[in-house]
């Protein structure tokens, strides 16, 4: 059922969109909703486009309609009031490792792979993705599924290296009382919630949105680990925050660990020569978290 995965996703960023005063608006008008497909995926593919709408929209409406097209394939439409895209980069749009802005400035993380990973996995699935958008006035995503993925089918066997158990078997032995503590360090609403749903149930986690309320908890707090955002936009940066601790009296030990969306080399040369630990690019995995923070804890 599409409105079913759809449902738990818009409760899922509904704080945040409440957080920006946006009004998240769903619309299922479609009598019969179901597809033939890999669930997970379908929904990693839906988030994704709900993410960058909640993210580029800073006032007005976000709108999720499900509904049938003229063909009448089952569309899921995601319509917003952002920030809209360009028409000289619409074109590239779902090419990897591509962004409208880049540089160490730009006012939004990324390493360019969400929309790259979404048409894929739509494709996958048996169904298509348009857009339609314009700078400054929004944007609208609609994904259709074919006709093939309403009728059962001879399913499409992808192969895979599952390693989501990698790194975790020390550390689920942590008991609650034993638990380590980590202070993330991120001003990005949804990056919170990800990273506090990783870690939550083996560790202590604090969250500071910037680098004033980050001092204020590193006074008070023995940490473990840090996981330092790069790009905190107000106040200090995560490498300005990154020094501070290093040339101060109090815990300037604590390993720390960069957590950036900004995924070139020479920003991992910065990360490390400002005093990081260790570095990690986003996006990434729950193994890819816990491999860099498990040298760090004692299990």
């Amino acid at each position: 059922s599409v409105s079913a995965v759809l449902e738990e996703i818009i409760k899922e960023y509904l704080p945040l969109a409440n957080k920006k005063a946006l009004k998240l608006v769903p619309v299922f008008s479609a009598e019969d909703d179901m597809v033939y497909a890999d669930q997970a995926s379908i929904a990693n593919a839906f988030a994704n486009l709900m993410d960058n709408a909640v993210k580029f929209t800073e006032a007005g409406q976000i709108s999720v309609t499900v509904f049938k097209n003229e063909k009448n394939e089952l569309s899921v439409e995601f319509r917003d009031d952002g920030i809209g895209i360009s028409d000289e980069y619409i074109a590239n749009l779902f090419a990897p490792y591509t962004q409208e802005q880049s540089g160490f400035g730009r006012a939004y993380e990324g390493v360019g792979l969400g929309l790259s990973i979404t048409k894929r996995i739509l494709d996958l699935n048996r169904a298509g993705i348009s857009v339609w958008s314009k700078k400054n006035k929004g944007s609208i995503f609609t994904v259709s599924f074919s006709l093939q993925s309403t009728t059962e089918s001879e399913a499409v066997t992808i192969e895979r290296n599952d390693s989501s158990t990698i790194g975790t078997t020390a550390l689920t032995a942590i008991q609650p009382e034993e638990k380590p503590s980590i202070l993330v360090v991120e001003d990005d609403g949804i990056n919170q919630v990800y990273i506090r749903s990783i870690l939550k149930n083996r560790f202590n986690v604090f969250l500071a949105s910037d680098a004033k309320k980050a001092l204020e908890l590193f006074a008070e707090i023995q940490f473990n680990v840090v996981l330092m955002d790069i790009s905190l936009k107000k106040g200090l940066n995560g490498l300005e925050l990154t020094q501070l601790i290093r040339n101060g009296n109090r815990n300037k030990h604590t390993p720390i660990i960069a957590v950036t969306g900004h995924a070139f080399p020479e920003d991992m040369k910065r990360s490390l020569e400002a005093g990081c630990n260790e570095y990690l690019s986003k996006p990434f995995s729950e193994t890819d978290l816990l491999l860099k923070i498990s040298p760090f804890v004692d299990t």
